[in-house]
């Protein structure tokens, strides 16, 4: 243990064009040259002890560590104009810097979640010297802005980022702003108090006019997140291009719960894959929680158990045994953690494995059928197809999964809610499997092939799935997203023939859930989740474009026959 700890704070570190970033320092009082990690934060450095998702400093120093937390440029005590996503270059200044100071023995290693894992990843692929290893946290992979704004599928996150800027990034970009003089001092009131209200915000038309950020002029991205909605999200060379710039071991986190989890999941597989870097497939590490964006995993409605939460399984501890491994000499490492460790939710127990997807699952397809009954027997030949009215008018609202939405940062809005509420809607359909007779395990990527029309030039297409428990519970464990438009991939739009039938391949992020006995599979299909996504407006026009007298109800058409199958594919653990 550390006799004492000296912290120094408001520590001044340059970057190249003389712009100063300030930076609290954690070290030992013992003296000596130790490793250090690096935490960069948009979310102010005075702000993040006690957090779930910060590594507690004081431990790390016990564990043989200095630990320094920096504003990024432009945020809370560092000087400069914060240039969101563009954070590379700030990095490898600061990593140099860390590595240059006499109390570090040259070896640096990052932490952080969401954004704090984002400068790692733009850090890394950079290719600092002095960097050894990082830990991205709950974030997803390049283009970041795309990622960031975009469900998978290509639907606008509104009310997360609406949300964000509110809550997160607004009010200290508004706080500088009124103390330079460029706006009146009610600014940081109106822009923070705006959190309260997302979802009166989302009802806004057009997008680009919406009033709160045309006054008070607080995240100029906004503007450009919203054109970004052609942007190529899935170019496979761009990610090839990316990974093969980092030559480092990773240990991502994530959680089932996260809205960037398939980022994190393709994060993990792409560095595995990782021909540049030698031992790529042996030092890469996963870890999977049943955990929201800030790792909870108790909701409003449902708690995973105690062993389930970051503080029960030490994530402090998981994080520094990662560190000592690369970041001391040999004679000081600790073993290897598991190359993969994820939360079986069901039996809500963690679980060791030696590869992601895990090699020993098996797709097994579960069709949609007739008297709304989800089976693994093909269709029959005289199904007939259903049909329900979506109106942008009067969405489906946002209850529960991988979404970030106010309330309590987010906790009370996110996780296995139950969706009968939604369920007893006209504008859901919902199929359900016989009663489970045994364990029924399903590990790993999800997808749905569904067979659908609209009346309209474009639409969007939300499937769930659910475990429905004894008692009625319809507990979301898993969505996916498409804006119709977009079925062809990001960056090749193309409006749908209205009336016509189209194969929609909907990719539905992953999961690790045993569906117990006496419990059922349910499939849920809808066309809105409001506030979270932006309702489609069935126009086919631009994001942004419409405004309130434009929207048009669409009547949409799910096909389950023999020539049309809508099915889940659902990744099955033989027990």
């Amino acid at each position: 243990m550390a006799s004492s700890v000296i912290v120094e704070r408001n520590v001044e570190v340059p970057m190249r064009d003389a712009t100063l970033t300030r930076a609290n320092v954690f070290r030992s009082s013992g003296g000596g040259r130790v490793p250090t990690v690096l935490v960069r934060t948009p979310y102010s450095k005075d702000a993040v002890l006690g957090q779930t998702t910060t590594l507690d400093p004081f431990r790390a120093i016990d564990a043989g560590f200095a630990v320094v937390f920096q504003d990024v440029r432009g945020r809370f005590e560092s000087d400069g104009e914060l240039a969101i996503f563009e954070e590379a270059t700030d990095g490898v200044d600061s990593i140099a810097w860390v590595a240059g100071q006499p109390w570090c023995d040259g070896n640096v290693g990052m932490t952080g979640s969401s954004y704090l894992g984002l400068v790692q990843w733009l850090a890394a692929a950079q290719r600092p010297p002095s960097l050894r290893t990082i830990v991205p946290i709950n974030i997803g992979r390049p283009p970041y802005m795309h990622e960031l704004c975009y469900a998978s599928g290509g639907i606008f996150k509104l009310g997360y980022v609406l949300w964000l800027i509110s809550q997160f990034f607004g009010p200290e970009t508004a706080r500088r702003r009124v103390s330079a003089g460029r706006a009146d001092s009610d600014e940081i009131r109106r822009v923070l108090g705006a959190s309260d209200h997302v979802e009166d915000l989302a009802r806004w038309r057009p997008l680009p006019t919406l009033p709160l950020f045309l006054e008070n002029p607080v995240a100029e991205w906004y503007e450009a997140a919203i054109r970004d909605d052609a942007a190529s999200g899935d170019d496979p060379d761009a990610l090839s291009e990316h990974f093969a710039k980092i030559d480092l071991p990773v240990l991502n986190v994530g959680g089932w719960y996260d809205y960037f989890l398939p980022g994190t999941l393709t994060n993990f597989t792409r560095m595995r894959e990782n021909v540049g870097l030698e031992g790529a497939d042996n030092e890469q590490r996963l870890l999977i929680g049943p955990w929201d964006h800030m790792l909870n995993s108790r909701s409003a409605e449902y708690d995973f158990g105690f062993a389930a939460g970051a503080a029960a399984m030490d994530f402090t501890g998981y994080q520094l045994a990662h560190f000592s491994h690369f970041l001391n000499a040999d004679t000081k490492r600790q073993a290897l953690l598991p190359r993969v460790r994820i939360f079986v939710m069901g039996e809500n127990v963690w679980r060791d494995e030696e590869d992601w997807p895990l090699k020993r699952s098996r797709p097994e397809a579960w069709y949609l059928q007739r008297n709304w009954r989800l089976s693994t027997e093909r269709p029959a030949a005289d199904e007939r197809p259903d049909h329900y009215l979506y109106d942008p008018a009067e969405p489906a609202p946002t209850l529960g999964g991988a979404v970030g939405l106010p309330g309590l940062v987010q906790g009370i809005n996110v996780g296995p809610h139950d969706q009968r509420p939604l369920e007893a809607r006209p504008d859901v359909l919902v199929y359900t499997s016989e009663l489970l007779r045994r364990p029924f395990e399903v590990t790993g990527p999800l997808n749905c092939t569904l067979y659908a029309a609209t009346s309209a030039s474009d639409t969007d297409w939300i499937v769930r799935l659910c475990d429905v428990h004894p008692n009625g519970a319809s507990r979301i464990v898993a969505e996916g997203t498409l804006r119709a438009r977009h079925r062809n991939g990001a960056g090749r739009s193309s409006a749908v023939r209205p009336g016509g039938a189209e194969r929609y391949e909907i990719a539905m992020a992953a999961t690790s859930n045993v569906f117990l006995p006496g419990h059922r599979i349910r499939v849920d299909i809808t066309s809105s989740s409001f506030p979270y996504l932006e309702p489609n407006p069935n126009t086919g026009h631009r994001l942004g474009e419409d405004g309130t007298d434009e929207i048009v109800p669409a009547l949409q058409t799910i096909f389950h026959d023999p020539a049309r199958p809508s099915q889940l594919l659902l990744p099955v653990v033989p027990r």
